[in-house]
């Protein structure tokens, strides 16, 4: 018991010499509330808004095959495939060739239903108007493809430009395909 009292009273000496001292409001220094010229502001920094690489990309244009065929003759239907030399470009070509697939089968699924409601293909107009109204987004394809709709034919595709797709790879110093 006596030890009990006895940590009580040390617990509360020591609390009691750890509390600051009661003081008043700090006293105001005249040389402190003599105005002092503003620095300027810095300048706001607007940071780069962070690119995204090609895995994280999203896109919403779909382009009209026969217009897109018109102004460049070089565009062709593709199927992206799996390609690359190391597991890092074999990943992200497979991530790239199964996203892309993804993206068309699902939609034209869309379209096949469209087809199947009225009995005819939905024309270049209605399917952009259903991708705003539905918000839909498709998996970013690299800069020398696009999301392509045939309205003869009713399809949802990938075109390429295998031009552009050469002069991009040159460019970035890859070998030819």
């Amino acid at each position: 018991m006596k030890m009990l009292k006895f940590l009580l009273v040390f617990f509360l000496l020591i609390n009691v010499g750890c509390k600051p001292a009661l003081q008043g409001p700090p006293k105001a220094d005249p040389a402190a509330l003599q105005e002092k010229p503003a620095a300027p502001e810095p300048p706001p920094v607007t940071p780069e808004p962070p690119k995204q690489n090609l895995l994280k990309r999203t896109t919403n244009l779909v382009v009209d095959k026969a217009k897109a065929m018109a102004e460049n003759p070089n565009l062709e239907a593709t199927e992206n495939k799996v390609s690359g030399n190391d597991p890092l470009t074999i990943s992200a070509s497979a991530y790239i060739s199964i996203s892309s697939k993804a993206n068309t089968i699902a939609f034209q699924h869309n379209i096949d239903l469209l087809k199947a409601a009225e009995g005819r293909n939905p024309t270049f107009d209605e399917i952009t108007e259903f991708i705003k109204v539905n918000q839909m987004q498709f998996n970013a394809l690299p800069d020398y493809q696009w999301y392509g709709y045939d309205q003869e034919s009713g399809t949802f595709m990938v075109l390429q430009d295998p031009v552009l797709k050469k002069k991009l790879r040159e460019e970035a110093g890859l070998p030819p395909e």
